[in-house]
């Protein structure tokens, strides 16, 4: 065989084991039983119970948050309507640039602080908010927020995520907008077993291709 064709087959392998991974790293997201939920409000020490209760194995883990109740009490129309604009553009443009993206982005002055977290990224914002076909994923429930990664744990990335770097979600306690202490976070995992050095760029490549399939709004990928 020639080293086109062996590097061929190589390709082909690894895209069926990522196919493969991917559809089964997604049926045990769906999986109640690898799924936490909470809300900031519950308090550091019932959060950490919830957190574990999650693997301390190697896999990826997925962040969603239901910002329904949070929608409807932050978007009253009299809010955002404007003139000379459809109701659509308005109701999307004060959502990310009056809402979202202050408290999250920071742009009215860093509500957690300083360092750095992932920002959420504008065009799969405009997957989950938009006119054709219709979706406002923000309106009706679960979105889908981020996804990651961890070589060694799942459980301490996670916790990670809430009370130290990554995300700092817990820094949304002392922030101005304290109803977002009140939104459902859910945490769904799936453990990777036997996580090898030679196995890691496979992992990626399920993050990468649940990525582009699930559109989470923040993150650097």
């Amino acid at each position: 065989m020639t080293i086109d064709k062996l590097l061929d087959k190589f390709d082909k392998d690894v895209s069926n084991i990522v196919y493969k991974l991917s559809k089964n790293v997604e049926t045990e997201f769906r999986n109640s039983s690898n799924q936490i939920t909470f809300t900031l409000n519950d308090g550091l020490s019932d959060i950490k119970k919830e957190v574990n209760k999650l693997p301390n194995t190697p896999g990826l883990y997925y962040f969603e948050i239901d910002f329904a109740e949070f929608y409807k009490k932050l978007m009253g129309k009299e809010e955002w309507q404007e003139e000379d604009v459809t109701e659509y553009r308005a109701e999307k443009s004060y959502f990310y640039e009056e809402v979202l993206d202050p408290i999250w982005n920071g742009t009215a002055g860093g509500l957690r602080g300083t360092g750095t977290y992932p920002k959420i990224i504008k065009k799969r914002f405009d997957y989950h908010f938009r006119k054709n076909p219709p979706r406002n994923s923000f309106k009706s429930g679960w979105v889908p927020f981020y996804l990651g990664k961890h070589e060694k744990s799942i459980k301490n990335r996670v916790r990670q995520h809430i009370t130290e770097s990554g995300m700092r979600l817990f820094n949304f306690i002392d922030a101005e907008y304290y109803i977002f202490c009140k939104l459902p976070i859910r945490v769904s995992v799936a453990e990777i077993p036997n996580m090898t050095d030679k196995r890691k760029f496979l992992v990626a490549e399920v993050e990468k291709n649940l990525r582009e399939k699930l559109h989470p709004i923040i993150g650097k990928q």
